[in-house]
């Protein structure tokens, strides 16, 4: 898998079709940087649907553009984000700006319970209507 340590992060498969994302302290990601990671999940997962759970336990930031290409990412069916503190808290919440899939949690048994249940709602839902965009709450 092109996926696993990387020059920017870390990206380990914690349950079946959930991936756990922690990007390394001080990096910036960028379009480069996401277009790597998806296409370490399109080798991974092909058409199956998958789910990030981005833990940010480090200090790191996004350029506009690697958000819009994480918003774009076809088959991602929820985008958990793991917050530590207010400042990364108000970090994260511009993800929720980009795309209505994603949630911000303090607690991670929370995130991965919402994660699970974006799979599932994926997985039961008609083949044509994998690739539409959902909010979840």
């Amino acid at each position: 898998m092109l996926l696993d340590i990387l020059p920017f992060g870390q990206f380990r498969e914690i349950e079946k079709n959930i991936i756990e994302a922690t990007v390394f302290e001080g990096v910036e990601l960028d379009r480069q940087r996401i277009a790597q990671v998806a296409a370490g999940l399109d080798e991974w997962y092909g058409n199956e649907p998958y789910a990030i759970l981005s833990n940010r336990v480090n200090r790191y930031s996004h350029t506009h553009e690697s958000m819009q290409s994480l918003a774009e990412l076809p088959n991602l069916s929820g985008l958990a984000i793991l917050v530590y503190s207010s400042i990364s808290t108000v970090a994260a919440g511009i993800h929720e700006l980009y795309q209505d899939n994603a949630k911000v949690f303090y607690s991670r048994p929370a995130a991965v319970d919402w994660l699970r249940q974006t799979l599932v709602v994926v997985d039961a839902a008609a083949p044509e209507l994998l690739l539409e965009k959902r909010a979840f709450s």
